[in-house]
């Protein structure tokens, strides 16, 4: 025989009080969902749609329950790619903007490792130019230049007027010494954008280096050629010498 429910009614007050308060205390609160965001209907509200904002909103749910694939605790190393070929087009594209964000975040934190790896993540579900353009600069910042030069170019060819992949392009020829193709890269910018401060500072120290190379290129290509008028004008003083010497002898040259 099956024992009787529990009721209110068939137990003392104080009792049945004590388990009430047991169970709120044993069962978990629930979490209440977050409204979903309701997603465009037609390509006219898609210009409506703030990317960010919902990025912004998944950071905040996901962060939370979904921590980053993290290897190796004393170290920490996040896997530079992810597995997106199950999600919609705006899913990856939301996840591939929320991978660059973490990435700029650890570029602030001044974590350039991390960043790189969230930009990589971020390039292996949608490539895009910002995310070139993002890694490579954290690439300079850890002097990675062959890898920085490969991101600017990258971008080059995505978008041939791109700024900051001339800048930063520009900066990684100075540091492999490529100083008169650094040059042509701050040119470039100074004519689209003439205020540009840091164009205008790099150019002057790249300008600066130039001049300093061409006298010393100079200085050799002037003791070459003093060296051979030297050496013409002695042979020519032999020349005279010995005709000299046989006019004297009565030889004939």
């Amino acid at each position: 025989m099956q024992n009787p429910v529990a009721t209110a009614a068939s137990l003392p007050k104080d009792e049945w009080s004590q388990i009430v308060d047991e169970l709120k205390n044993s069962v978990p609160e629930r979490k209440k969902n977050p409204s979903k965001s309701a997603l465009p209907r037609d390509y006219r509200e898609w210009d409506k749609f703030d990317v960010d904002k919902e990025c912004e909103r998944i950071d905040g749910n996901v962060d939370r329950e979904d921590p980053p694939d993290i290897i190796d605790y004393g170290h920490p190393k996040i896997k530079p790619t992810v597995n997106a070929s199950s999600l919609t087009q705006q899913e990856k594209l939301l996840l591939a903007n929320r991978e660059k964000v973490k990435g700029n975040e650890a570029f602030r934190a001044e974590d350039y490792e991390e960043a790189v790896a969230y930009y990589s993540r971020s390039l292996s579900i949608i490539p895009t130019a910002a995310a070139y353009n993002n890694r490579a600069q954290a690439e300079i910042k850890l002097k990675h230049w062959n890898k920085a030069m490969k991101d600017c170019q990258t971008v080059l060819e995505l978008e041939p007027d791109n700024m900051k992949a001339l800048l930063r392009r520009a900066t990684v020829h100075k540091h492999m010494g490529n100083l008169q193709m650094a040059d042509d890269d701050l040119r470039a910018v100074l004519r689209q954008e003439p205020q540009n401060a840091t164009a205008t500072k790099l150019l002057v120290e790249i300008d600066k280096k130039i001049r300093e190379c061409q006298p010393e290129k100079q200085g050799k290509g002037k003791k070459i050629l003093i060296q051979e008028v030297e050496e013409e004008d002695g042979d020519n003083s032999h020349q005279t010498t010995d005709g000299m010497d046989a006019e004297q002898n009565g030889e004939s040259l």
